[in-house]
């Protein structure tokens, strides 16, 4: 007799993409079967699935040999049930450990690779004298609520790495400025089969070093306009030194489609301690912006990054919920200082949320948890039977 699903109502909490993004991936790691209602349900669009989501979920459903019911565009309500003899698949001709994922429009690549992230991580499927896998994703990069490119470049990769993940890196192989669609390449190398992700702390931020500024957009004057009143308010604000990037070389994505702006704050610590705002604006491609509405984007910025410094956190409230799956994960005690605000946003609850209903773990009133110390190809199947039959998921 099949495993009854796990069922997760869509509308729980922030009620949007995460939820679904979340459970996906550690549905498809752990091998537990899932139904997820009302998805997307708070978001007033209509909520169900858009094509970004869609294309996570169907390659996830590939690599895993998953059983799936409701994967169509719209869909409100879907089953998935990953299956526990399969080897992850990548997708790749003869064997090659190459994956590719087509969002299917301008959806972001970045939440895509949200999805599938811990499942490449933590398959196991890194055994000795084989090397790193490539996942290239196409789609959109810089996309409104979403992190953009700079974004995972300059702080969720590096918090990664500090956290123990393997390296994980980056590149933009094209772009196409008529339709805006990227193609980002990721290398990521999976943790050995048996090896667990050993806990981690992010505290004690230390002292402010430096604030890089970076703005994209293909309006010289624009980017203009914006740098200066970026640098103007980061200096009022007190913050020491402020870093203009030049993301104008080989070594940086093509610039972004003509109308849009993307504007990205990261203050650096003393003590390797990265936070970070940022601020979207569509603007309009047939008159040139008005100043008035750069300056307050820019001090919008400046003063989203303001807020993240005084709150006394360790990382920026965009990181702090991409962690807790792999807080959830990792074997140990782990902590993220959050300041003032331990509870976290919305984002960080519902993946919480996921992580209790998923694999049991539980969060304290500083935002700690114990982790359940997931190895490299470990199943829950393979975990039920080593603990005598008694695991079982989170209620």
């Amino acid at each position: 007799m099949p495993e009854r699903p796990v069922h997760l109502p869509g509308t729980t909490l922030e009620g949007g993409g995460q939820l679904l993004r979340n459970a996906l991936a550690l549905s498809s790691l752990a091998r537990i079967p899932i139904h997820i209602t009302s998805i997307r349900g708070n978001r007033s669009d209509g909520g169900g699935l858009k094509a970004q989501h869609l294309s996570g979920l169907l390659w996830l459903a590939q690599a895993t040999g998953a059983v799936v019911e409701g994967a169509v565009r719209k869909s409100r309500g879907v089953v998935f049930r990953p299956s526990a003899g399969v080897r992850l698949d990548f997708g790749g001709l003869h064997g090659e450990r190459k994956a590719r994922i087509d969002v299917g429009g301008l959806g972001s690549v970045f939440l895509v690779f949200q999805a599938v992230l811990p499942v490449l991580v933590f398959s196991g499927c890194c055994c000795e004298g084989e090397g790193p896998i490539t996942l290239t994703i196409t789609g959109g990069t810089t996309v409104s609520h979403a992190p953009s490119y700079e974004y995972v470049k300059q702080v969720l990769l590096p918090t990664l790495l500090h956290i123990g993940l393997p390296p994980i890196t980056l590149s933009h192989a094209t772009h196409n400025p008529a339709t805006g669609l990227s193609e980002v390449t990721f290398t990521i190398t999976p943790l050995q089969r048996g090896v667990a992700l050993s806990a981690f702390e992010i505290v004690e931020r230390g002292e402010v070093r430096r604030v890089d500024v970076t703005v994209e957009t293909r309006s010289r004057d624009t980017r203009g306009v914006v740098v200066e009143e970026l640098c103007a308010g980061l200096g009022a604000m007190g913050f020491p030194e402020i870093k203009v990037l030049d993301i104008d070389s080989d070594e940086t994505p093509p610039k972004t489609t003509p109308n849009n702006l993307n504007i990205l704050l990261t203050l650096h610590t003393t003590t390797e301690r990265t936070l970070a705002s940022s601020a979207f604006q569509t603007l309009s491609s047939k008159k040139p912006p008005n100043i008035s509405t750069l300056r307050h984007l820019a001090s919008h910025a400046v003063k989203a990054l303001s807020r993240e410094w005084d709150s006394g956190r360790c990382v920026d409230q965009y990181m702090q919920d991409q962690l807790v799956v792999f807080q959830g994960l990792a074997e140990g005690r782990c902590k993220v200082d959050a300041g003032d605000n331990w509870e976290g946003s919305l984002h960080t609850q519902t993946a919480r949320w996921v992580v209790l209903k998923m694999l049991g773990v539980e969060w304290d009133g500083r935002g700690e948890c114990e982790g359940v110390g997931w190895r490299g190809g470990e199943s829950w199947a393979s975990r039920k039977e080593g603990e005598g039959g008694e695991g079982g998921q989170g209620k």
